[in-house]
This record gives structure tokens, C-alpha cells and sequence, in this order.
């Protein structure tokens, strides 16, 4: 619904001619003065009540104490009011009869993305020039300013469910320095037969009964309709869905109003467990080990122009506990290990049944092969190509060269051998040596035979 269910009342500074009273502080607001008007010199009708023709008199200063606006006023303006957003939001070079311009100039590039937009996208609008360009339609369609006073038209704009005056933090929407209005809207097509008081589901376009509907000067100049939303309260701020044992839980809520700052609520919960309860507006709390994770709900209490309000919201609070996490990771680890263990000895020995090892492949040898068995395999492997290679004089007589060295390196090992049995362990260091030896002196020749077969 617009703003009609709503009372239009509206706050306003401390009067220059005594102090503010009134019926109970900033929440609770009526249409008496009561001792303003004796203390304060203001007011002369009986029981405190001010005349219309005093308050168009005391016009330099403002009251936040406003008689209610009708239910037919309110029906009429809210007709005027989204008749007149459809005119402006087609049109971003609308201006007020001044010249300001309404809107407020955004970037070439978001307003581009905010053009091919079909969502709901926010329109900023400068306030001063927004009021007075609404407040001369009101005059053209026939609410001049004896009908309805400039302040009353404020007052039913600073109170409207679709315009958004303060954001998330409690603080004036600001744009670039400059205080705005938000409204949100998105395109909707046109329905056969033209027309626009009868097309939105939200409430806001209405048929009323008054002489002056006939007007189509402020209807919609362009062929695109707009859908506004409505602002509703709701409990704001960064919602902490995670809790880990033995660390301080702090959940921080608070109540956003479109129409008013961050108001002060009381917050409760049906339910909590043991180790959570409120505290000066937080959610506090140490979990435990024993603790498991639950669902919150939150409801929050406050005053709206005197009116009594509850907003609840749920949320799952998971709770962890890190040496748990840990214990079950090590042990999710120690099977994952065991498991490609196994893979990988399966994956071998079905590998080595399939592909038998090729003298070729000698390179490629299993890390798990021992050192005496890799060069086997390349001695092996050596032997096998000098076989397959055509043998040439230079080759008969490095061949020969070779086979001295074999036989002498072999009546070394034998005397080795018999040495060995009685000198131990020393003679295993001895033998390796004098491998190595010989396969530097093997390797030696290849590169030699090469070499002078190239030449």
C-alpha cells in the first residue's frame, strides 16, 4: 500500500520560542502542544490546539505536532504522486519550474547498465527540486497551497513507504555529496488501450473520483510504465552463521527504516541454548565442545511514530569445533593414503603382467628397483647395441681392448674374493670402487668408438 495507512506526521527542530514538550519523548507524537502554547506565547485555541490560520501565520518556524492527513487527501495525493514518478522516470532531464534539474547525474556507464536493467533499479532524486516539481503538479491538478500547505506536503513525502530517505547505517542517503531520495522501479510494458491507473499490482496507481482526473498532462509522456516497490523495515546487519568452540560469538543486529534513523529495538529469541543470550542488543556467547550447531531466531520490538512494531528473522548457526576437525581430517588422510598405497602396488603388478620390460626401455626403471638392478640393465643394454652395430678393425680392437679389461677386472675380483674372506667388511667398499672403475673405463670406450666413427 502507499502512504495512506500511515499517520503522516512530521519531525522538526526545537521551536526559537520555548522548549519542546510533548507526550513522552520522540517515538509518541500527537496533534497537542499543551504547554507550548502558555509557556511559549504560541497557540490561542482552547485545550492547545493550533488553528490553521495560526500555523500559516508562525510560517519562519516548523512544529513536529501535525493533525493527520485525511484518508481522501491521502487517496488523491497518493494518485497525483505515482502518476508524476511515471512521468519523471521516463524523462532523466526532468527539471523543476526553477530549472534544477530532478534527478540526480549518475555515471554514463552505470546509467547505461541501469537502462538495459529489467530488474528493479533505484532512481536518485535531489530532494529540493523533487518536492517542488511534485508540489506544482499538486497545484495544477487543483490542491492549491490554501488546500494544502507546502509543510503537509512534506510531511506526507518524508512519510512515504516508496521513497527511501536513510540507508542500511541509519545515515541520509548522500550522492555525491548531496542528500537524495531513493526510489526503485522497474519497466513494465503497456497494456492494449493505453492507460495507466488501473495496470500496477503494487498498489500504486489508483482510481479516484475527482474532477480534476481528466488531466493527461502528467501521465506518462513516454511509452514506458514503471512498477515502484514498496520499502519495509527489516533487521539489518552482517548476520554471523559460524561459531567455533572455545572462540567469543558476537552477533551485532539492528533495524533499518527507509523513513527514519537506525531506531532503538529491543531483540529477543524464543529460544536459545545454553551457552547464547542477549546483552545490551548483541547475541553473545562462548560455544563448547559439547555444543551443536541450531537455528536462531531473532524478533526486535521498536517504535514507529508511535506505532508498535516486531520484525523476526531465522537463521542457522553452525558450530565447529577445530580438534575435531582436525582428528577427522588425519584420519579421512591416513585412509586416503592407505587406499593409494594399495592403488598404486595393484596398478604395478598389473602393468608389469601386461608390459614385460623391453631392453629398449631400460631407461625408464621403476624408482623401486635397487641400484645393482639398474646397472645391470644398462651394462646389459650397452653390450646389446655394441652386438648390433657392424664391427669395423677399430672396433675388433677396441672389442679386445675390452675384453683384457673384463678379464683383468675379473682376475681382480677373483684375488679380491680370496682376499676378502679373511679382510670382512672392507673388501664390499673395495668391489664397488673398482665397479664404478670399470664402468667410467666402459663408458670411455663407447665415446672413443663414436668418435672414430665419425672421423
Amino acid at each position: 500500500m502507499g502512504s495512506g495507512s500511515l499517520p503522516a506526521i512530521a519531525p522538526a527542530p526545537l521551536s526559537s520560542t520555548g522548549p519542546r514538550r510533548g507526550s513522552g519523548g520522540s517515538g509518541s507524537r500527537t496533534t497537542q502542544i499543551g504547554p507550548v502554547s502558555s509557556r511559549g506565547g504560541r497557540g490561542g485555541a482552547a485545550g492547545g490546539m493550533m488553528t490553521s490560520s495560526q500555523r500559516s501565520d508562525n510560517t519562519g518556524s516548523r512544529t513536529q505536532f501535525h493533525a493527520p492527513l485525511e484518508p481522501e487527501v491521502v487517496k488523491r495525493l497518493d494518485e497525483i504522486f505515482f502518476k508524476f514518478l511515471q512521468r519523471i522516470c521516463s524523462d532523466l532531464n526532468a527539471c523543476d519550474s526553477k530549472g534544477d534539474q530532478i534527478h540526480q547525474p549518475l555515471m554514463a556507464k552505470k546509467m547505461q547498465r541501469l537502462e538495459a536493467s529489467t530488474d528493479f533499479r533505484p532512481f536518485k532524486f535531489r530532494i529540493q527540486a523533487f518536492t517542488n516539481a511534485f508540489h506544482d503538479d499538486l497545484i495544477e491538478n487543483g490542491l492549491s497551497e490554501d488546500i494544502l500547505p507546502l509543510r503537509k506536503v512534506k510531511v506526507y513525502l518524508w512519510k512515504h513507504r516508496y521513497i527511501s530517505r536513510f540507508n542500511e547505517d541509519g545515515k541520509k542517503q548522500k550522492s555525491k555529496g548531496n542528500h537524495v531520495w531513493n526510489i526503485e522501479a522497474r519497466k513494465i510494458h503497456p497494456t492494449p488501450g493505453g492507460g495507466n491507473n488501473n495496470n500496477n499490482t503494487n498498489g500504486n496507481s489508483r482510481n479516484g473520483s475527482h474532477e480534476q482526473n481528466g488531466n493527461d498532462v502528467k501521465g506518462p509522456s513516454s511509452p514506458k510504465q514503471w512498477e515502484f516497490r514498496e520499502y519495509s523495515s527489516r533487521i539489518a546487519g552482517q548476520i554471523i552463521k559460524f561459531a567455533r568452540v572455545g572462540v567469543p560469538y558476537v552477533y551485532s543486529p539492528r533495524i533499518w527504516d527507509a523513513q527514519m534513523a537506525c531506531p532503538t529495538a529491543e531483540f529477543t529469541s524464543p529460544w536459545l541454548p545454553p551457552w547464547l543470550k542477549w546483552h545490551n542488543g548483541e547475541l553473545k556467547g562462548i560455544p563448547g565442545p559439547e555444543d551443536e550447531s541450531c537455528e536462531i531466531t531473532v524478533k526486535a520490538t521498536y517504535d514507529r511514530e508511535g506505532e508498535k512494531c516486531t520484525l523476526e528473522m531465522t537463521f542457522p548457526l553452525t558450530v565447529s569445533d577445530p580438534a575435531k576437525e582436525g582428528e577427522l581430517m588425519d584420519s579421512q588422510n591416513e585412509h586416503e593414503d592407505e587406499d593409494e598405497l594399495e592403488e598404486e602396488e595393484y596398478d604395478e603388478k598389473e602393468q608389469q603382467q601386461q608390459h614385460p620390460p623391453q631392453p629398449q626401455d631400460g631407461n625408464r626403471l621403476h624408482p623401486r628397483q635397487s641400484q645393482t638392478q639398474q646397472q645391470a640393465q644398462r651394462q646389459l643394454q650397452h653390450l646389446h647395441l655394441q652386438e648390433k652395430q657392424p664391427k669395423s678393425d677399430d672396433d675388433m680392437t677396441v672389442s679386445d681392448d675390452q675384453q683384457e679389461i673384463d678379464e683383468d677386472d675379473d682376475m681382480e675380483e677373483g684375488g679380491a674374493g680370496a682376499v676378502g674372506a679373511s679382510a670382512g667388511a672392507g673388501d664390499d667398499g673395495k668391489r664397488h670402487l673398482r665397479k664404478q672403475s670399470r664402468e667410467r673405463r666402459s663408458l670411455l670406450l663407447a665415446q672413443e668408438t663414436k668418435r672414430r666413427k665419425h672421423d
